[in-house]
């Protein structure tokens, strides 16, 4: 108990990474633990795409860390049907360069996505239910506590279009989450990461 509580306390999310290669043998480790985890009726309605460091994988990368996974820098139209002005990821490619021509794309803000492992979770048949998100995530936390045993650092990416990760990666389903995994670079805490928005207490959660 001793140890798992050591393992969640110094458990962080990681956006910076050093340039090492995970070792093979630990790669295995982490995908088996995708699904070493409950499934309702063993549905297991998602698919995981890996993305590693040959050529073709790390430009796939330096796209998500560029345009993909991405902010606009100033509120824009929520589509244009709307008048609504919101902070949003591009939509698109075409987006994503038209934001970026106007100085309007906050870029390099998920280095995750260049991570030497990345994962990126989808709903095969598009049709996300509340079932398949908890599945996801009880996978992916067992990605990380997996991870975390082998002294391999993580970090959670969400920030993207559905729709655009999955043109961009050309992927059958809809993209739901991302995890990058490496050794890290650095590491911010928490408490200096969100200052104005502390981790709560359980006794906040609990009622």
């Amino acid at each position: 108990m001793e140890s798992l509580d050591k393992l969640l306390s110094t458990r962080h999310t990681f956006k910076s990474f050093l340039p090492k290669s995970l070792e093979e043998e630990k790669i295995q480790k982490i995908l088996e633990s995708t699904t070493n985890v409950p499934s309702c009726n063993n549905r297991y309605n998602y698919k995981v795409k890996v993305i590693k460091n040959t050529l073709d994988d790390r430009k796939l990368k330096v796209g998500l860390y560029d345009y993909v996974c991405t902010m606009s820098a100033n509120q824009v139209k929520y589509d244009e049907t709307s008048d609504d002005l919101v902070t949003r990821s591009p939509r698109s490619y075409d987006e994503a360069i038209k934001w970026q021509t106007q100085g309007n794309l906050s870029q390099h803000i998920n280095g995750q996505m260049l991570a030497p492992l990345v994962l990126v979770y989808y709903v095969a048949d598009s049709d996300p239910v509340q079932l398949d998100i908890l599945d996801i995530g009880l996978s992916c936390w067992n990605n990380i506590i997996t991870a975390q045993m082998l002294d391999v650092q993580s970090g959670f990416c969400g920030c993207f279009d559905a729709g655009f990760m999955q043109d961009f990666l050309e992927l059958e389903g809809t993209p739901v989450v991302t995890i990058g995994f490496g050794y890290a670079k650095d590491i911010i805490e928490n408490s200096d990461k969100h200052p104005d928005t502390p981790r709560p207490k359980y006794t906040d959660i609990i009622v």
